[in-house]
């Protein structure tokens, strides 16, 4: 997904940052866009750590599913599956 260009619906305030719901316009296919805010160093190790968990998982029957990651200056954004509310 790296590269698409994503079409962002709405955005909900997280502990740690915004999710939003997003679409990938090549596609059609719906995501959830997590942007996470990196405040120092710590912070990034966290989310970090959350990232190789979610890929060790990938193949996890019921597990979210990344399909994407990338860091700007401030946050880090994971792209996953975008679960129901039903689901919870």
């Amino acid at each position: 997904m790296s590269g698409m260009i994503i079409y962002v619906f709405c955005s909900t305030r997280g502990r740690y940052g915004v999710v939003c719901k997003v679409v990938e316009i090549a596609t059609g296919r719906v995501f959830a866009a997590n942007f996470m805010s990196m405040r120092n160093k710590a912070q990034k190790n966290f989310f970090m750590s959350e990232y190789e968990v979610l890929r060790s998982l990938m193949r996890t029957e019921g597990a979210l599913r990344i399909h994407d990651a990338f860091e700007t200056e401030r946050s880090l954004v994971f792209i996953t599956e975008l679960y129901p509310l039903e689901t919870f």
